[in-house]
């Protein structure tokens, strides 16, 4: 399964003109701790967390008034699904921006849709038994 596949359509991302205190009522929202940044050509600037909107003293102020470097991390439409949960786990992130082929912001991946879809293709969520078979090391 590809990253395109599972976008979320309700997850938005925040605009550089919009201040901080937009994007923490959204992570509010939707109980994250980070949220995309993009300018208004759909250009993927970065993602920004709860902590650096209080660093930065950005509750009051738009993002276009201070110059940070925000990490960038993302992953492309056409990616499986283990890179967005490789990706997750290795920076601990709880959103995952997805860019088409043209660098452009297509939409985010929460956490919480990536597990939820990972349970239906390891179908941990189907009734099952699990057999615990003990043989002995020549026999294996």
């Amino acid at each position: 399964m590809l990253a395109k596949d599972i976008i979320s359509d309700l997850f938005p991302a925040v605009n550089i003109n919009d201040k901080g205190e937009k994007a923490l009522v959204r992570m509010d929202f939707f109980k994250v701790s980070h949220i995309p940044l993009i300018d208004d050509e759909r250009n993927y600037l970065g993602l920004i967390s709860e902590n650096e909107i209080y660093d930065f003293d950005l509750l009051n102020k738009p993002f276009n008034t201070h110059k940070s470097v925000l990490a960038r991390p993302y992953v492309y439409c056409e990616d499986h699904i283990y890179d967005v949960l490789g990706l997750i786990n290795r920076l601990n992130i709880s959103v995952v921006p997805v860019l088409n082929n043209k660098d452009k912001y297509k939409g985010s991946l929460c956490l919480y849709d990536v597990i939820k879809y990972t349970q239906t293709i390891t179908a941990a969520g189907n009734p099952g038994v699990v057999f615990i078979l003990e043989v002995n090391v020549r026999d294996y």
